[in-house]
């Protein structure tokens, strides 16, 4: 395999995995519900540090499912790894989180532009007009453009 392969990473920094286990499976498609993890869950003073009893008290864990093509050939049950580049993760989070950041604030700044005294027309001018801007930026990545799935990387227990 080469190096470019999703199922065989041969730079773990470059990648990241999840664990998550096989819930349905559709033609080649397989669901992979993971649990999500935060950095406390890694940490050896979590039961002490007072970060980690609050994160446990206030999140509870949380359950993601997804659907990936079924490349493993994997069965219901089973127990998998989810791989992913990390400059996907990365355009991921800027898709969700950066541009619609990004919306509010060149909202705000057309408002300036447009009425650039300062009395309450141009208040809500700002407020409206930064409002519109966060809405087009996350409306726009949901509706133009398509996230790469992650892939299965490898089969770690199979049901018997």
């Amino acid at each position: 395999m080469n190096a470019t392969d999703p199922h065989n990473p041969t730079d773990s920094s470059e990648t990241v995995l999840a664990e998550g286990d096989v819930i349905e499976l559709k033609g080649d498609q397989a669901l992979v519900r993971t649990m999500s993890q935060s950095g406390c869950d890694s940490c050896q003073s979590q039961g002490t540090c007072g970060t980690g009893v609050l994160t446990q008290w206030l999140v509870p864990k949380a359950q993601n499912e997804i659907w990936v093509d079924n490349t493993l050939d994997v069965g219901l049950h089973d127990r998998v790894r989810l791989s992913m580049k990390k400059s996907e993760l990365i355009k991921h989070s800027l898709m969700g989180y950066g541009l619609p950041l990004m919306g509010l604030f060149l909202g705000a700044a057309l408002a300036q532009v447009i009425w650039p005294t300062s009395d309450a027309t141009t208040e809500a001018l700002t407020a409206g007009l930064a409002f519109a801007g966060l809405i087009v930026g996350w409306w726009w990545p949901r509706n133009f453009w398509t996230p790469q799935k992650p892939v299965l990387h490898q089969r770690i227990s199979k049901e018997t």
